[in-house]
């Protein structure tokens, strides 16, 4: 004897259409809220060379969304009323973005910003759809890391120290292949002139890319 209740799927079909317009007002809240960022991340993408890869991850991520967009419909029509099992984990990480925001505006570093976008959006999801739906999308959400340009000191650092290295590989190969050279900073001295190792030859840019 089977008990068939034609309203269910009805009410099921319901609550998600809710859920729906709901992440749709969160993801324009977010895109007022994040306006100037957004701004500000299209103009690195688009003026700043080690990070024009921006604009491609920024696809790659909606595709791992629209891949596994079957398995969110699962997810919404098994766990509409148990929505509940996220909200614990979905507040903290929602009050964590809007903390790390506040960091990046208090200490005036952009990046910070950006990056509270991440648990920003996790946190409504996983309140509005449960912990599920959060992890869904927590590859695609996570892999927007990289389009976040590193903050100007660490960045700095980071390109001075490969520079460094290029500079002593580059030396090495040069006495390997038997040209007299003499590395001092990240000059390159030779029996006929010099040879400087610029920044843009640090190869961070392409450890970005690796990753």
């Amino acid at each position: 004897m089977t008990d068939s209740n034609p309203s269910q799927p009805a009410a099921v079909a319901s609550s998600t259409n809710k859920s729906w317009w709901l992440v749709l007002i969160v993801v324009a809240f977010c895109g007022w809220m994040y306006v100037d960022i957004f701004g500000w991340l299209a103009r690195t993408w688009q003026t700043n060379p080690d990070y024009s890869h921006g604009w491609l991850v920024v696809l790659f991520s909606l595709y791992l969304l629209w891949a596994g967009r079957k398995k969110l419909a699962s997810f919404s029509e098994q766990e509409s009323s148990l929505i509940s099992d996220g909200l614990g984990w979905g507040i903290s990480l929602l009050v964590a973005g809007l903390l790390l925001r506040l960091v990046g505006i208090y200490m005036r570093v952009l990046t910070f910003e950006a990056l509270s976008l991440i648990p920003f959006l996790l946190g409504a999801l996983g309140i509005l759809l449960g912990r599920r739906a959060m992890l869904w999308a927590l590859p695609a959400l996570l892999f927007l890391v990289f389009t976040v340009p590193l903050p100007g000191f660490l960045a700095g650092r980071m390109s001075g120290g490969l520079q460094a290295v290029a500079t002593t590989i580059s030396t090495f190969f040069l006495q390997t292949a038997g040209v007299p050279a003499i590395a001092d900073g990240n000059i390159i001295s030779l029996s006929n002139g010099e040879i400087g190792v610029a920044e843009a030859c640090s190869g961070l840019r392409m450890l970005y890319a690796f990753f």
